[in-house]
Formats: structure tokens, sequence, C-alpha cells
């Protein structure tokens, strides 16, 4: 049975979410290990979320444009965040007291936490493959793409956060009929939505799925508040600050100015987000190629957009705004091996049956919300790195229904001939991650 988890697991749990968190802190510290570090003069927005603390205690939504520096929405002249209130709610003690953002001490604990989770979803035999899926998402994975002190990293991974926290709640309560957990399942997703919109991909599979898996009308009734809750009070919170349900990215204060803004809009006609753009964002993001390696340290770098031709299909060239990123296969390699490796043992020996089971209809309705929370992601005029991790949530749920097969792989002549190699990738993986962020974060 899924959760059940004896000492030794747990204890393995709880010392790898310390893990993350000293490996988050430290590279969201550069390594001075300082809490109050800021990168000077990097246009993050560190400050952004104390800031929208005080600013909601003083009943308003303003801060100082020096807080968000070229990322104001500007609304009737006041400098407005389209990023959520929950990393704002979470500061509000420390803005009543008077007390700085702690960014890096609160990116850091976000990243603890999706490790933890992560572990608890994963690590249910207390096999070795399982370990080594869940430090390649995590620890040696890329998560650490997130360890940035800046408003963009700490939205992604405070999303993240409590989107695995959805996951597992949900999964506890279809195990334990628990109407307690029904309702800690729709205060995460609602949470989780005011950090990030693409957690609604989740709430929509969370709360369909509840729908189908349940009979009782009780849990019936959380379904539909699974989707229409979070959706309905992020709408609520867009309409007060900009008298829109979404909030249009013209208002952004650089975009009506930059000459690159004037060019991506002349070029897609004036879109910030379409359907049209899967077809490009869809193969750029799954390009394997997305790693560039050279003879000069630290010898490897983002692919994309340096000399790798970035392709537009079915567009103008020039009509996205692509920062530096490398790509889903660099990313999750590790994870990627382990499904393939699971997927092609499991039609070999007509297993196939047993995963499609009535027994495992609720991670297929996690795999579907995970694949929901891209969208937002794909369809976006804007591609960057940080991106990648809103593909976490899909791989996680498309490992959870591996489980059932993991335990045969573990025991199985072919994967244990194959742990060096998978080891051997993962470890490589935690490298080539490092080197990225430290390019990223660095600037180098």
């Amino acid at each position: 049975m899924l959760f059940v988890q004896d000492h030794r697991t747990e204890r393995w749990n709880r010392i790898h979410a310390g893990l993350m968190f000293i490996i988050s802190f430290c590279l969201s510290t550069h390594f001075t290990l300082n809490p109050f570090f800021e990168r000077p003069n990097a246009g993050t927005a560190s400050n952004f979320f104390i800031s929208q603390s005080k600013a909601v205690l003083h009943g308003t939504f303003a801060v100082a444009p020096s807080e968000l520096p070229a990322e104001c929405y500007v609304y009737f002249g006041k400098c407005l965040g389209y990023y959520g209130l929950t990393p704002s709610i979470a500061r509000i003690p420390q803005a009543m007291l008077g007390l700085p953002s702690f960014t890096c001490v609160w990116i850091a604990i976000w990243s603890s936490l999706c490790a933890y989770l992560i572990s608890k979803l994963l690590h249910v035999n207390n096999l070795w493959i399982e370990k080594i899926s869940i430090v390649s998402l995590t620890s040696g994975g890329a998560l650490i793409y997130l360890s940035r002190a800046a408003v963009y990293e700490e939205a992604i991974v405070a999303s993240l956060a409590f989107g695995l926290a959805a996951m597992y709640f949900w999964l506890r309560s279809i195990q334990t009929y628990s109407l307690k957990l029904a309702v800690l399942v729709l205060v995460v997703l609602t949470l989780g939505s005011h950090s990030r919109p693409t957690v609604f991909g989740l709430c929509i599979g969370i709360g369909i799925g509840t729908l189908f898996l349940f009979q009782n009308w009780k849990f019936r009734i959380f379904g539909l508040l699974y989707i229409f809750i979070p959706l309905a009070t992020v709408f609520s919170v867009n309409w007060m600050k900009f008298r829109m349900l979404i909030p249009n990215l013209s208002l952004n204060e650089q975009v009506p100015e930059a000459t690159h803004w004037a060019n991506i809009f002349a070029s897609n006609g004036s879109r910030d987000m379409s359907l049209g753009f899967i077809f490009t964002t869809g193969w750029n993001y799954f390009r394997i190629d997305g790693l560039s390696v050279s003879s000069a340290f630290p010898f490897f770098d983002f692919r994309i957009p340096g000399r790798s031709s970035f392709r537009y299909i079915f567009l103008q060239p020039g009509s996205l705004y692509v920062e530096r990123m490398t790509t889903v296969p660099v990313a999750f390699a590790g994870n990627l091996f382990v499904i393939c490796k699971n997927t092609y043992q499991t039609l070999g020996n007509g297993s196939w049956r047993g995963v499609v089971h009535k027994n495992n209809f609720q991670f297929f309705w996690l795999i579907v919300g995970g694949a929901l929370s891209v969208i937002p992601t794909m369809t976006n005029v804007a591609m960057t790195n940080r991106y990648l991790l809103d593909f976490l949530p899909f791989f996680v749920a498309i490992l959870m229904l591996s489980i059932s097969s993991l335990r045969k792989m573990e025991d199985s002549k072919t994967l244990k001939e194959h742990k060096l190699s998978l080891s051997a990738i993962v470890m490589a993986g935690a490298i080539i991650n490092a080197i990225l962020i430290y390019r990223w974060s660095w600037g180098k």
C-alpha cells in the first residue's frame, strides 16, 4: 500500500530533504551562507514578496517600482506584480515584525519541501531505483535550477511545493476516505494556484479524478471545488489588482518601451499566449541537443539560443522571447532513462495490462493534471530555463505509475546490469546541472 513507510525509509526522506535545503541555500547565497544575500544590481526583484506583504497589510497591492525593477505591471500609475500572493502571505509575520525578506532561506525551504514530498510520493518500497529517481529529480537534478534568489524562481518553486503536496494529500484522501484530507487538498491547491497559475492543471486533473473515483457525494462536491475555488480566487485577486481576470503582458512597464518586445509582437501578431506557439515551444523544449560542450572551463553551457539555431515552426522568426536554456531531455535525463527502461520492460513482458488497472487510475489523473500544468508554459511567448521545472509534476506522476513494477525491475538481472549505467547518467546529470545553475545564477 502507498505511503506505508518504515522508520528507515522516513529517515532517508528527511535526511535527503535536509540535504536539499543545504544545497539550495548554498547555491542561492553563492556559498556565502548569508541569509540576507542579494545579488547587487541583478534586477531579480528578490524583495518583491516581502514588499507585497507590507502592501497587503496596508490594504493595497502596489509596491515601490524599485522593488520590482523592469517587471512592474503599471495600472493607473501603480506598480503591481503579476506574481501570486502565496509567498507574500507566508511572509506576513516577517512584515509585521519588520524583518527582511530572507529570500534565500525561503527558496531553500520550498526546495526542501519539494524534495521531501517527492520522496514521500516515490520512496515506497525502499528500493535503490526509487532513491536514484528521487535524487535525479531533486538534489542532483533540475530542481537546483530554481536555487537563485529571484522572484521568478521562488514563484515556481513555491508552486511546485504546493502542487506536490496536493498530489500527496489527494492520494492519501483516496486511501483513507478522509474529508479532512480533502479539505487540506483544497487549501494547498488554492495556495499553489496563488503562487503560479500552472497549478490550475493539477486542479483540473485532481478535480475530474475525484468525480470519477468517488461515489460519495461529499467527495464529488470537493472534486468541483478543487477546480473552481482556486480559479475563482485567483481571478478575484487579478480583478482587484488589474480590473481584468488575466493580466495582459502589455501592462508590463518594459513592453511598450523595449525594442525587442516591439519586434516580437510585430512578428507574432501581438500575442503573449497562444496555442499556435506549442509547435515551436514543444520542439525546442524537447530537443535532445540542449547542451553545448566546449574545451574551455566549465566545459558545458546552454545551447539555446546560442550556436544552435532556434527553430520556429508555423511562426515567424523572432516571434518568441527566448532566454538561455537547456531542454527536458538534459534536465530530466535520469528520469527519462528509468521511464523508458520501465516502459520497454513492461511492453516486452506483456505486463502492461497490470499497469492499465483500475487501482492505477488515480495516477492517470495525476498524469493528466501534470500534462495540463505545462500548457501555460507551452503557450507562453517566453521560453527560459526555469520553466523546465513546470514539467516536474508530470514526471513525478509518471514515475508513480511505475511504482508497481519497480520492485520487479529491482529484482531483475537486467536492471542490476543497468545500475552502473543509470548511476553514471545521474552523476553526470548532477555535474551538468550544477554547471548550468552556476552559469545562470552567477551570470557566466
